[in-house]
């Protein structure tokens, strides 16, 4: 072993080394795109518009309420731990609220992308009966109800049935329907993803940004108190994904056609509120873009939530991002001290103290 006294000095020499050269990289590209600010602001310029404050004000205050979701699924010697909590928090004292799912179940590739589903159902369930002028759902639309979706889908292939996957399956339940009916109707709901892989731009922009997300390009390209007109995403029948949803959650019938029209009508469009802010993406539903009212109620909870320059995301969801992880990581040391606290057998105990490495 004494062959290896020196490895963390290695590891470190080299990281160091290998950290200087990609920080010199970083700060070229900081620097190249810095450059090439002026020729994004003139390609986008016909989608970028002003947001005047006055405008904003004009709306009034508002209460807000976000929503927000953890998981952890943690493999130990008896299975998988799974915990999945749903969280709102918001400016309002009856915003407050959660909905907690955990089970012990058998180990499974399929259980984290079934957990997924299932804290995604739980959001939306949630936020349709949140209170607040405006409820901001933490990740885009489409991606929430595709978490649900791929859930039920994985639920129902599996061969052995297990408590993770009967809630998957109940998901698709009437009362889950109307809840996603309700936010993708009602002008009250925006969601807000942290970080986007899409680029809704590239076909205006030079080539060698093209393949950089959305969000770093508005960022670059947005002045505080612009933002980038609604665009529509293509229709649902050239995305498998966005098809395969309504079957899953159960719509059929008029009630499927019904949800394929609201799901093609969320538009988005990017926000900076601040000079110390990135550009925020709002999926905004098709009623809310066409009521100039009610996207600057959305716009004006963003500015006014986003005022301490240290956060990064509007208030809300921050807490609500906050209070998710922490009930999700506490799960699994409050389930072993109960557990152990209860088993006399020593090589039971140990079963349930010991974990796997993931």
């Amino acid at each position: 072993m004494q062959g290896l006294d020196n490895v963390p000095a290695e590891i470190v020499r080299r990281l160091l080394t290998r950290g200087f050269e990609v920080a010199s990289g970083a700060a070229a590209q900081a620097a190249s795109f810095s450059a090439m600010r002026d020729t994004v602001r003139e390609r986008l310029s016909g989608i970028i518009a002003t947001v005047p404050d006055e405008y904003l004000d004009g709306v009034g205050p508002q209460s807000v309420t976000a929503v927000d979701g953890g998981l952890v699924c943690e493999s130990r010697s008896i299975g998988d731990l799974c915990t999945a909590v749903a969280v709102t928090a918001g400016s309002s004292a009856d915003s407050g609220g959660c909905d907690v799912w955990m089970d012990s179940v058998p180990r499974s590739p399929r259980n984290k992308e079934m957990l997924s589903g299932v804290m995604s159902s739980m959001e939306a369930m949630l936020a349709a009966s949140a209170p607040g002028d405006v409820v901001m759902i933490d990740g885009a639309m489409l991606s929430t109800l595709i978490n649900v979706s791929k859930s039920i889908h994985e639920a129902r292939s599996a061969k052995t049935p297990s408590p993770l996957s009967e809630r998957a399956r109940d998901s698709a339940s009437p009362a889950l329907r109307e809840a996603v009916m309700e936010i993708l109707c009602n002008v009250r709901f925006v969601a807000m993803p942290k970080y986007t892989t899409v680029n809704e731009f590239a076909a205006l922009l030079p080539e060698g940004l093209a393949g950089h997300d959305a969000r770093t390009i508005a960022t670059m390209a947005l002045r505080p108190g612009e933002m980038t007109l609604f665009t529509e995403r293509p229709p649902s029948g050239a995305d498998k994904q966005r098809q395969l949803i309504g079957p899953a959650l159960g719509f059929s019938g008029t009630e499927a056609q019904a949800f394929a029209a609201a799901l093609d009508g969320v538009q988005s469009c990017y926000y900076r509120p601040h000079p110390w802010t990135p550009a925020f993406r709002l999926d905004m539903t098709a009623r809310t873009a066409d009521d100039d009212e009610a996207t600057l109620r959305a716009l004006r909870a963003v500015r006014d939530s986003t005022t301490t320059s240290g956060l990064r995301e509007p208030f809300p969801l921050y807490l609500a991002d906050l209070f998710a992880k922490q009930v999700s990581v506490g799960a699994a040391p409050v389930v072993e001290m109960a557990s152990l606290s209860s088993i006399a057998d020593p090589e039971a105990k140990l079963l349930v103290a010991m974990g796997y490495r993931s």
